[in-house]
C-alpha cells in the first residue's frame, strides 16, 4: 500500500521523499515526507463515487468528485485557526472516470506533528494535576471554538486521544480534518462506520443515533478521564458493556489530587442521558470555570433595603457594528451576515450555509503591509497608500496568521473562500 501511495503523492509533491507511514484513520492513511529543507505530514484520502441515476454522464461524475475536492478545501478555510494543524496545500490527483464510478485521491500537505495525545500520555503518566488542567481546558476550548466558527455545520465524529497532535510548542490541535464532517456533504472516501466505539456515545453505538454536539461531549469526558487516569473507564469489558457499566456504576478516579471541579465535569459529560449533559462545549466550559469562581471570596453582606418588585424585562442581543476598523493597520471591515448560498452547474442545483464575518472593503495597502508584516515587497513605486503587490497567497495567508497572532486567538483574520467571496458579492442575500 505505501508503494502505491508513494507513486500518487509523487505526482503532486515529486520533492519529498516518503520516509514511512505515520498512522491510518477512517478517511485515509498518513506519511512522513521530507525534502532537502522541510519536513511534512502528507494524508492520501481516496475518493470513489458510483455511477447512479444522478451521476448518469461522466461530466456528472467528474463534476461531482471535484465538489467533494472543493468541499473538503472549504471545510478546511471554515475551521483552521491556532488549534488545528496547519494544511499547507490540497491537490487532487488520479482523477479516473470508469464505466461505473469515479475515483481520485487527495492529497493534503500538513505540518508534520511528531506527538499525539495518546503518545503523551503513556509517556508521562501520571500527568500532574496542572498540566491535566491545562490539557482539558485546551481541549473545551477547541471544540468550542469548532463548533462556533463552523455555524454549527460541522459534527464531531471521530475524537480521541489519537486524533489530536501535539505541536512543537506543546499546543494541542485538532489534526483529523476527517473528525468534522460538514451535515451537509456526502462523505465518498470509506463507507461504514464514521466513528470509533471506543470513544464514542451510547446512542451512537446502541441505537445508531448520527452524531451531534451533545455525542460529541461524551467523548470529550472520555478524553479527559482518559488524561487523568491514562486509560478509559472499565477498559477491561467491551465498549457496549463499558456504556452500560458507566451509565448503572458512574466513573470513579483513582487519584485524590484532582479538582472536584473537574470530576464533576467528566462525570456530567459521560452522562447516559443526552438531556443531562452538557448542551454545548460552551457549558462544559463553564463548569470547568466553576472552581474559580467559586474560589473567589464573597464580601461581607450588608444590611439591604427591601427589594421591590421587578418586572423581568426580555433579553437583547447586542448588534454587531456594520464596520469595524482593526486599530493596529486601520483596516476597514464591512460586516457580511450569514445566509445560505445557492450554487449551480449545468445539471445540479446545491446551496451551502455561509456563516457571517466581517470582510475588508479596499486591498491590503503598503504601508498597512510593512506595519504587520515588517517588509514591503511591492515592485511598484513604494506609496503607503497604494495595494501591496508581489504577493503570493502563501504570504497573504501568513498576513492574516500575523493578525490573528496579535489578537491572541479572540479574532480569526483569513483569506475568503471562493463561497463567501460569491455571497459577498451577492450583497450578503
Amino acid at each position: 500500500m505505501i508503494n502505491n501511495m508513494k507513486e500518487v503523492i509523487e505526482k503532486c509533491l515529486p520533492t519529498y521523499e516518503i520516509v514511512g507511514e505515520l498512522g491510518q484513520g477512517i478517511h485515509g492513511s498518513v506519511y512522513h515526507a521530507k525534502d532537502r529543507l522541510k519536513e511534512r505530514a502528507v494524508k492520501v484520502v481516496p475518493i470513489h463515487v458510483e455511477r447512479s441515476v444522478l451521476f448518469r454522464e461522466d461530466t456528472d461524475l467528474d463534476s461531482k468528485v471535484s465538489r467533494d475536492f472543493h468541499a473538503v478545501c472549504s471545510y478546511y478555510e471554515k475551521v483552521k485557526g491556532p488549534d488545528v494543524v496547519t494544511v499547507h496545500d490540497f491537490h487532487l490527483v488520479d482523477k479516473r472516470i470508469a464505466s461505473g464510478y469515479a475515483q481520485a485521491f487527495l492529497v493534503i500537505l500538513m505540518e508534520l506533528c511528531r506527538e499525539n495525545l495518546q503518545d503523551l500520555v503513556l509517556r508521562e503518566h501520571p500527568l500532574s494535576a496542572e498540566t491535566i488542567s491545562s490539557h482539558a481546558a485546551s481541549l473545551v476550548d477547541m471544540m468550542d471554538r469548532l463548533s462556533r466558527a463552523s455555524g454549527e455545520t460541522f459534527l464531531l465524529t471521530d475524537f480521541k486521544p489519537s486524533n489530536i497532535l501535539v505541536g512543537d510548542t506543546g499546543r494541542l490541535l485538532m489534526g483529523d480534518l476527517g473528525g468534522l464532517k460538514r451535515v451537509s456533504s456526502v462523505s465518498s472516501a470509506l463507507a461504514g462506520a464514521q466513528f470509533t466505539p471506543n470513544w464514542s456515545a451510547p446512542e451512537l453505538i446502541l441505537r445508531g443515533e448520527k452524531p451531534d454536539v451533545v455525542s460529541g461531549v461524551y467523548s470529550l469526558g472520555l478524553v479527559i478521564y482518559y488524561l487523568c487516569e491514562g486509560h478509559l473507564p472499565y477498559e477491561e469489558v467491551d465498549f457496549i458493556d463499558r456504556v452500560r457499566k458507566v451509565q448503572e456504576e458512574g466513573v470513579s478516579f483513582s487519584r485524590s489530587d484532582l479538582s472536584q471541579t473537574l470530576a464533576h465535569t467528566v462525570m456530567r459529560c459521560l452522562a447516559f442521558e443526552r438531556s443531562e449533559r452538557p448542551a454545548s462545549f460552551t457549558e462544559v466550559k463553564d463548569l470547568l470555570n466553576a472552581e474559580s469562581q467559586a474560589a473567589k471570596t464573597p464580601e461581607p453582606e450588608r444590611p439591604r433595603a427591601p427589594k421591590r418588585a421587578v418586572l423581568p424585562t426580555p433579553p437583547v442581543t447586542p448588534a454587531l457594528p456594520t464596520v469595524w476598523v482593526e486599530q493596529a493597520t486601520a483596516l476597514t471591515m464591512n460586516w457580511i451576515s450569514s445566509g445560505k448560498l445557492t450554487l449551480r452547474d449545468a445539471r445540479h442545483l446545491w446551496s451551502e450555509e455561509v456563516s457571517g464575518f466581517y470582510l475588508g472593503i479596499h486591498p491590503v495597502t503598503q504601508a498597512q503591509w510593512r506595519r504587520v508584516m515588517g517588509t514591503d515587497p511591492s515592485h511598484f513605486p513604494r506609496r503607503p497608500d497604494q495595494p501591496v503587490e508581489m504577493v503570493s497567497w502563501k504570504d497573504a495567508d501568513a498576513f492574516c496568521k500575523r493578525l490573528t497572532e496579535a489578537y491572541k486567538g479572540e479574532r480569526l483574520f483569513f483569506l475568503p473562500s471562493e463561497g463567501e467571496w460569491l455571497h459577498a458579492a451577492r450583497g450578503g442575500r
